[in-house]
């Protein structure tokens, strides 16, 4: 699931869009500097953390609990960059929606994980998915995600993902790169668009990183297709280092702890996590955006009086 928050991190610093150019800065290109000032953790991240807190805690079974547990991660950073319909249904303001938006694919990864059957794959995406996004589309998203880190961990090839996949989703077929780059930042926030894109961006990649800059490159919502691509390129590829330590500094301990512990248990980067969970407050500075990451307070306080630093980087 750490592929997940990779794109998450990463992504989110590149979703600034360029009105004189009337593109997003990295529309178009795959070569750009990885890492940059506006890079934090958003709901994509919290919200994976909550379904591997889920996984951990042995509660997939139990809807009423698994509701509770997205909240009760939201509560713990609330501004953390959720979807208002999301939010309403955090603060007991409705009780159910229908959404299709596509974060129910972008948080489902740790299932992929933690699970041994399609056929739980199935029933558990749709149960996670339906407390908070109880629409078709939405399901078949976190389905399909899901279904692809299983197949992957298993051992299949992108051949098989990719008939797997275009079964799925028959405009898949008609995706190219170019497209994606022209329309894709045009296109809603709902998992019939995301999914195909994250995946397009899955199968046609070299490489771990090259899976990252792709999703990236198509410009739009860039942190939420950098992880629902990066949650299937971490069951098929080798996470550079460089890559990993970099997003991991963002992270409270609260949550590399439960990072660390699914990892432990479900996957293989624990020497990694391992070596990469430090205490950065001894040498923390607030500069061009660098923010403590102590602990969960000091995180929302900064992000809610400062709006995400941008306004205050050096000029």
């Amino acid at each position: 699931m750490i592929g997940a928050l990779i794109g998450d991190v990463i992504g989110s610093g590149f979703e600034i869009f360029d009105s004189k150019k009337g593109c997003f800065v990295t529309q178009g290109t795959k070569t750009f500097k990885l890492f940059n000032n506006r890079q934090h953790f958003t709901d994509d991240s919290v919200m994976s953390i909550a379904v591997a807190s889920m996984c951990l805690r042995g509660i997939l079974d139990d809807s009423s609990l698994i509701l509770d547990t997205f909240k009760e991660w939201y509560n713990k950073y609330p501004y953390a960059e959720y979807g208002p319909t999301f939010e309403r249904l955090m603060r007991g303001e409705i009780s159910s929606s229908t959404s299709a938006g596509n974060g129910s694919a972008m948080r489902i990864s740790p299932l992929g994980w933690y699970l041994d059957s399609i056929e739980d794959i199935k029933k558990y995406a749709k149960k996670v998915t339906e407390v908070s996004h109880n629409s078709e589309e939405a399901i078949k998203g976190a389905e399909v995600v899901a279904s692809i880190i299983y197949y992957l961990r298993k051992g299949k090839d992108k051949g098989f993902i990719k008939e797997y996949a275009y079964n799925e989703y028959p405009s898949l077929e008609t995706l190219s790169y170019e497209y994606l780059i022209k329309n894709y930042k045009d296109m809603p926030v709902i998992c019939s668009k995301t999914v195909p894109a994250a995946i397009y961006c899955f199968l046609n990649s070299e490489s771990f990183e090259d899976t990252l800059r792709s999703a990236i490159s198509i410009g739009g919502d860039s942190d939420t297709t950098a992880a629902i691509a990066c949650s299937m390129a971490e069951a098929y590829y080798e996470i550079p280092s460089f890559i990993l330590d970099e997003v991991l500094s963002h992270f409270p301990d609260e949550i590399i702890d439960v990072l660390y512990e699914f990892e432990r248990k479900y996957h293989n980067t624990v020497t990694s996590l391992k070596a990469s969970k430090t205490n950065t407050c001894d040498n923390c500075k607030y500069k061009m955006g660098l923010i403590c990451m102590r602990n969960a307070k000091a995180i929302n306080e900064l992000r809610k009086d400062l709006l995400y630093c941008y306004q205050y980087e050096e000029k």
